[in-house]
C-alpha cells in the first residue's frame, strides 16, 4: 500500500547482507501494489522495504517487513572423528544465518566449532572441530543464530578412540582387592601416574611385519633359521618364525617379511621382550622421537619422549579404566562376550573383537598376554614407591613382567591385578606387545 505506485513498479525487501526481488507484481490502483517474495533460505530479520517506479523515482520503508525462518538441520558429515584430532565437517540444512555458531555437545562437554562459514543461501555450514581429549562417545550437534533461534540434531556426531588412547593422569590402589590368594598381588598400595598415550589395539602382525622389513632394509636385524635377531648389540632375539600351529603368522620368503593372509589384523606373537624394546626404538626413531632403550645395556630411559611398553603399573591403571577396582575392566565376572580365554575359541582372535574399556582400550583380558618394562619381583608392592613407580632395578626371577592373560588363559590370569613374568628372549604363541608414548 502507498501513493502515486505506476504500473511497472518494482518491489525489494533489503537486509543487511541480502535483497530479495519481489515477482509477479500487479499494479491494483495508484494506492496498491502487490507481488510474491521467495523467503525460503535467507536470514531472518528485519528489511526495508524498496519500491522502484519506471521513471527510476524510490520509495522505501525502513524495517517495513520482517522474515522469520525456522531453522532446519538435515545432515552432518562426516559424522565421527578421532579422538585426539582436528575434523572438517558441514552442516546441510536450510535458514542458517550468517554469525550462526556450531558446537557439539555431549552432557556438561561443550566442543565449540571454529572456521564457521556459511554459504550465501543459508543451506550449509561448515566448521573444524578439535577433538583433543575429549570423552569418546555420541554428541549432539547445536546451531545457535544471533537470534538465539537454536536446532539440534540429536547424537548425529560420533567421536571414535585413536589409534592410541590418553589416559589421563591420576591415582588408584594397585593390587587385588578381591581376596584373590596370590601373594605377589599384595599389598594393595597407592600409587600416581602421570598422563600418558597408549595404544588402542594390541600390536598387529601387519604393523609388526612393517617394521622387520624396515629395520631388515636398515641393517638391523637378520634371519636365520626363522629367528629374526638384532645386528650388533648382545644380538638379541627379536622372534621366532617358525610355522607351526597357532604360532607367528608372519614368514621370511628370502627378501622380505610377509603375512599370511587372513591374519593381518591379528596381535603378533612369538616376539621376545627384546624384540618388544626394539620395535619401539625403530617406531620412535621413524617419527623423530628419542630412543628409550639402549640397544646394548637395555637400560630404559624413561625422560625420553619415544615409544615403550608399558610399566606394570601403568598397565593395570589403563586396564582398569573407570572401573578401578573391579576384578575385570568391565565388572565382576567373566564370560566368553567378555574377552578371548579359557581356550573358547582356541587361537588369537583379530585385535578388537570385543568390547572397549573405560578408556577405550581393546583386549586389555585375554587375547595375549602384553609385555611390561618391569623387572618382576614377587615383593615389590611392598616397597614400591607411590609416584610413576618402574619396578626394581633387577629381578630375582632374571624376568619381565607380563599381563593381561591370554586366550589360553583361565579366568584368574585374565584378571586386572594378576601378574606374569617371562624370561625377555623368550617367544610364545600367547603373548604379544602394546605400546605407550609419554605426554611432554
Amino acid at each position: 500500500m502507498g501513493n502515486f505506485f505506476d504500473p511497472g513498479s518494482e518491489i525489494k525487501l533489503v537486509g543487511a547482507s541480502t535483497v530479495v526481488e519481489a515477482t509477479g507484481e500487479n499494479f491494483v490502483s495508484n494506492d496498491e501494489i502487490n507481488g510474491e517474495l521467495d523467503l525460503v533460505a535467507i536470514p531472518s530479520g528485519a528489511y526495508d522495504i524498496v519500491v522502484t517506479k519506471p521513471n527510476g523515482l524510490v520509495g522505501q520503508l525502513d524495517g517495513g517487513f520482517f522474515v522469520v525462518n525456522q531453522l532446519y538441520l538435515n545432515d552432518i558429515g562426516p559424522s565421527l572423528g578421532d579422538q585426539y584430532s582436528t575434523v572438517d565437517f558441514s552442516i546441510s540444512g536450510s535458514c542458517i544465518d550468517p554469525g550462526s555458531s556450531v558446537s557439539l555437545v555431549q552432557g556438561t562437554t561443550v566442543i565449540a566449532g571454529t572456521n564457521v562459514t556459511i554459504n550465501q543461501n543459508g543451506t550449509e555450514l561448515s566448521a573444524s572441530v578439535d577433538l583433543s581429549v575429549v570423552p569418546f562417545g555420541l554428541y549432539d550437534v547445536e546451531i545457535v543464530e544471533p537470534s538465539g533461534l537454536t536446532e539440534i540434531l540429536p547424537a548425529a556426531f560420533e567421536i571414535m578412540p585413536s589409534a592410541m588412547a590418553y589416559i589421563p593422569q591420576g591415582s588408584f590402589e594397585m593390587g587385588d582387592h578381591k581376596n584373590t590368594p596370590n601373594p605377589d598381588e599384595q599389598p594393595i598400595h597407592d600409587v600416581t601416574l602421570d598422563a600418558f598415550w597408549m595404544n588402542k589395539y594390541e600390536t598387529t602382525n601387519s604393523l609388526f611385519a612393517d617394521y622387520l622389513n624396515g629395520a631388515y632394509t636398515d641393517g638391523l636385524v637378520t634371519v636365520a633359521n626363522d629367528i629374526v635377531t638384532q645386528v650388533g648389540g648382545i644380538m638379541a632375539t627379536v622372534c621366532n618364525l617358525a610355522p607351526t600351529a597357532l604360532d607367528s603368522c608372519i614368514s621370511w620368503n628370502g627378501t622380505s617379511f610377509e603375512v599370511s593372509v587372513g591374519n593381518e589384523d591379528k596381535p603378533v606373537v612369538e616376539t621376545s621382550w627384546f624384540g618388544g624394546a626394539l620395535y619401539a626404538n625403530y617406531l620412535s626413531a621413524s617419527e623423530g622421537k628419542g630412543r628409550v632403550y639402549h640397544p646394548l645395556t637395555w637400560v630404559i630411559n624413561y625422560n625420553s619422549d619415544g615409544y615403550r611398553m608399558p610399566t606394570e603399573a601403568e598397565w593395570e591403571y589403563a586396564a582398569r579404566g573407570s572401573y578401578r577396582y573391579l576384578r575385570f575392566p568391565w565388572g565382576g565376572t567373566i564370560d566368553a562376550d567378555d574377552c578371548n580365554y579359557n581356550n573358547n575359541i582356541g587361537d588369537v582372535t583379530n585385535v578388537g573383537s570385543y568390547p572397549y574399556n573405560g578408556y577405550g582400550l581393546y583386549d586389555m583380558s585375554g587375547n595375549v598376554f602384553e609385555r611390561c618394562n618391569d623387572w618382576y619381583d614377587a615383593n615389590y608392592y611392598a616397597v614400591s614407591p607411590g609416584s610413576n613407580p618402574t619396578g626394581p632395578s633387577s629381578s630375582t626371577s632374571s624376568g619381565r613382567v607380563q599381563r593381561g592373560g591370554s586366550f589360553r588363559g583361565s579366568q584368574d590370569q585374565v584378571r586386572c591385578a594378576n601378574r606374569g613374568y617371562d624370561g625377555a628372549e623368550a617367544t610364545h604363541n600367547h603373548v604379544g606387545i602394546r605400546l605407550v608414548l609419554p605426554i611432554q
